[in-house]
């Protein structure tokens, strides 16, 4: 979206010359001249010139017809990025009062441009207000661009106020000393060795990763090494956040969804069965589905979801069989002939997820009545997932009520 907002930014840029031109007495000065004709004509053959190498890409115009298609679907609703920067789901935390302070700030850049009668500073405020306030994903553009007028703003009163006041001389100092550049240099330069740790990101309590690669909390590395080793291959049903990973780890495969070239007609199909829509067993069975892979990098913090979504169809199906989870995902085979080898091997009769939480008295049931199957499952999660969050729970659970385990 950065393209986007380079592209809006020269645009508010050339109405306001534009406007200057033609209404000199009301938004013009001493500092802030008209353009001449010669180069206001200059001005706008740049801006043309830079609208058509926006063209210059594989597909033109469809790019953009297809990202702003993008942003009509009702899947974005289900994007947490896509949620208003206002949006409850968002609480307090560092991003959002960040983008609060950059946003009620802007006050001062409407004072500026009121005084300094600089229309520029006014409109691109006003602009990228109404760029930012539609998803939280476009806070940080409107930080980057507005940081440089607010700058300006605060430094024209600053330097007014520190002629007069002694408060207006202290920040001044505070702003221009070198001493203090020292110190904030040194600051940063701390914030910056805190950054490979995470330690900065713990004390914001702003979640990032520092590194490269795939991120093992929200990708479900575990059972696709899983898949690989037992060539699990076939038609798949598979949560959105993994199909490219998916198409990525067995490319001559089909995933059912991912990011790639989505519309509304796909995401309803996927959300009709993920949700358990009237019908949706019927359209499993259409699909003619070879195995189901779930994941949700928040299962431990809301594993009440499971009894609202399809895996509470899979978990309690007799012709599914479950045979990888872990604190994020699971995978379920279908009961046909080609799985049976990796079905009979690996499928978790007592240890499964949904039953432990939510029929524990089934649970216990089934790991009383067969204690060298529980110890088998119990063993086999302690070497592939001793740090597991739900197999620790499970295990500590039936330790302590069933002798013998």
């Amino acid at each position: 979206m950065g393209v986007l907002a380079g592209g809006l930014l020269l645009f508010i840029f050339t109405i306001s010359e534009i406007l200057i031109y033609l209404y000199p007495g009301r938004f013009s000065s001493a500092e802030i001249k008209p353009l001449t004709p010669k180069q206001l004509k200059t001005l706008f053959i740049i801006s043309v010139l830079c609208a058509l190498v926006l063209l210059l890409n594989p597909h033109g115009l469809r790019t953009y017809i297809y990202a702003y298609d993008h942003t009509k679907m009702k899947l974005l609703e289900t994007v947490n990025e896509w949620r208003s920067p206002f949006d409850e789901f968002f609480g307090s935390g560092f991003i959002v009062l960040l983008y609060k302070v950059f946003l009620f700030s802007g006050v001062l850049i409407l004072i500026y441009s009121y005084l300094k009668k600089d229309l520029t500073f006014a409109l691109v405020y006003l602009g990228f207000i109404w760029y930012s306030v539609r998803a939280i994903r476009f806070t940080v553009d409107y930080e980057i661009i507005i940081t440089f007028f607010l700058a300006v703003s605060i430094n024209y009163f600053v330097m007014k106020s520190g002629k007069s006041t002694s408060f207006g001389k202290r920040v001044n100092f505070v702003l221009y000393n070198n001493g203090v550049k020292v110190v904030l240099a040194v600051f940063f330069i701390y914030i910056i060795t805190q950054i490979p740790s995470g330690n900065i990101y713990n004390t914001l309590k702003y979640y990032r990763v520092f590194g490269y690669g795939v991120n093992g909390d929200f990708i479900p590395v575990q059972l696709f090494d899983f898949m690989k080793q037992n060539n699990i291959t076939g038609k798949p049903y598979n949560q959105f956040g993994t199909g490219g990973y998916l198409v990525w780890n067995f490319p001559d495969q089909k995933n059912f969804i991912d990011s790639r070239n989505l519309n509304d007609v796909i995401f309803n199909e996927y959300d009709w069965i993920m949700m358990k829509h009237p019908g949706f067993e019927k359209k499993i069975d259409d699909y003619g589905f070879d195995y189901v892979i779930y994941l949700d990098p928040d299962l431990i913090r809301r594993p009440n979801d499971l009894q609202r979504n399809v895996v509470s169809y899979f978990a309690n199906n007799k012709n599914w069989k479950l045979v990888f989870w872990d604190d994020k995902s699971m995978l379920f085979l279908k009961d046909e002939q080609k799985f049976r080898d990796i079905i009979d091997k690996y499928e978790y009769k007592i240890l499964k997820p949904y039953t432990a939480l939510f029929n524990r008295a089934e649970f216990e049931k089934s790991a009383r009545q067969d204690l060298q199957q529980t110890k088998d499952e119990l063993n086999r999660k302690g070497v592939t997932e001793p740090q597991g969050i739900i197999y620790q729970s499970i295990d500590q659970e039936l330790r302590s009520k069933i002798p013998g385990l």
